[in-house]
């Protein structure tokens, strides 16, 4: 996983060229240079590396699904259950990696 470019995750994801070509040059000047680089900024928000990334929303989001499919997360739509079937998680159920990067409908 670690041979994988930074600059081949981008051109897997849903965004322009310049996009793309943009995002490269960010990542190269904070040494984001590969696969296991962008995981770590992404997954440790507490040094906040991923968060100070002056890349635009838009890669940003494509990103985080890239690195949630990557790890089997999916969400979606579904019909509510019945109330005698559910249970809550409270407010502070969230889901997030070891590091604190929120995940799915809990990222910010």
């Amino acid at each position: 996983a670690s041979s994988v470019s930074s600059l081949e995750v981008l051109r897997k994801l849903s965004i322009s060229r310049n996009q793309t070509e943009e995002a490269w040059a960010i990542f190269q000047q904070e040494g984001l240079e590969n696969l296991v680089d962008l995981r770590h900024a992404w997954a440790n928000a507490r040094d906040r590396r991923w968060e100070r990334l002056p890349l635009p929303k838009l890669v940003k989001d494509e990103l985080m699904s890239f690195f949630e499919a990557e790890m089997g997360i999916t969400y979606g739509k579904m019909p509510v259950p019945p109330k005698e079937l559910c249970v809550s998680a409270g407010p502070g159920f969230t889901m997030t990696t070891l590091g604190g990067q929120g995940l799915a409908c809990w990222r910010s």
